[in-house]
């Protein structure tokens, strides 16, 4: 019997850097699925020596729910959209990005759900050490879009509909998302009500400024292109060396000359509100929009990134 993973588990097949390329299967009904102990002896379960326990399994009954250890069950409905999973290997499907977004946005803040969405949409995996990788987008915000509209009564599907309007694409690196969301989403949700940026955006620098970067363009974590105002992620693991400062400053100083305000940001201006909400001050004065900081909104606004942030370095 075919064994369907989904959510934690799929998140993290997801995020490894062999899935690109994978087939997406033409299952798009959830019978005959896997659910017990004589299932499990017939599988080849060596693809996912490397996924941590426990596996999250989607089966479509209550009925084929079976109590075996490291396997949680997951219901799903039995019939979803066409391509709803990847192929993993034989007889082992893992739910697609679109599919993961609407099973996770169940179990996630709305905030949280966004980005998600986002991260799918980006151009980075993970090692097995953790490290960071580039690679291609395994899906975007158009494709999310159209899946959750075709997907009828199913867990998370209305948080995912929701969500799904305010995705942006092509982040290089987790917390792209993060430090971008509280400044874009709606007061209304809890965010500032700023613009939506882009991602990793790449600017092409004269001779002059390459000089000063020591590079002929640079990517700008979050930039809101209009305004010439960007945010650029600095996290202790991947900027907290002298080489790394000695580059994030130059980078700066190639992006001033371009006529760009970079600011830097570290878990520390995204976190506290002081100084998340003077990011949000000096924002306000380069888009030209006065900001309303009442107490309500500073409020919901702390309790959003609190949510968000929640583990993140």
């Amino acid at each position: 019997m075919p064994l369907y993973l989904g959510h934690s588990t799929a998140q993290r097949i997801l995020e490894r850097p062999e899935i690109v390329g994978l087939p997406r299967s033409d299952v798009s009904r959830l019978e005959h699925c896997f659910s017990g102990k004589t299932d499990l002896a017939q599988l080849d379960l060596s693809p996912l020596k490397d996924v941590s326990e426990p596996f999250d399994v989607l089966v479509n009954s209550p009925k084929q729910v079976r109590r075996l250890p490291n396997y949680r069950y997951h219901q799903c409905p039995e019939h979803l959209p066409a391509g709803a999973f990847i192929e993993l290997a034989n007889d082992i499907y893992v739910a697609s990005p679109e599919l993961l977004f609407v099973l996770r946005s169940r179990e996630l803040s709305f905030p949280q759900a966004v980005d998600l969405g986002c991260r799918l949409c980006g151009t980075f995996c993970y090692e097995e050490n953790g490290n960071i990788l580039k690679r291609q987008r395994i899906t975007t915000p158009e494709r999310l879009q159209t899946f959750v509209e075709c997907c009828g009564h199913i867990a998370g599907i209305k948080r995912a509909r929701r969500a799904v309007n305010w995705v942006i694409p092509n982040a290089a690196s987790p917390m792209e998302p993060s430090c971008a969301i509280p400044f874009y989403l709606s007061r209304r949700l809890g965010g500032f009500g700023f613009p939506i940026p882009e991602l990793n955006y790449q600017i092409n620098l004269s001779p002059a400024e390459a000089a000063i970067a020591g590079k002929k363009k640079i990517f700008i974590d979050v930039y809101w292109r209009d305004f010439g105002f960007g945010f650029e992620y600095q996290g202790k693991n991947t900027h907290g060396t002298y080489d790394a400062l000695r580059s994030d400053i130059a980078r700066q100083l190639a992006a001033e000359e371009h006529h760009i305000d970079l600011q830097m940001m570290t878990i520390d201006q995204l976190s506290e509100e002081s100084q998340r909400l003077a990011v949000a001050r000096k924002m306000a004065r380069y888009f030209g929009v006065s900001l309303d900081l009442n107490n309500d909104f500073v409020r919901r606004n702390q309790a959003m990134v609190d949510q968000l942030l929640r583990g993140c370095e």
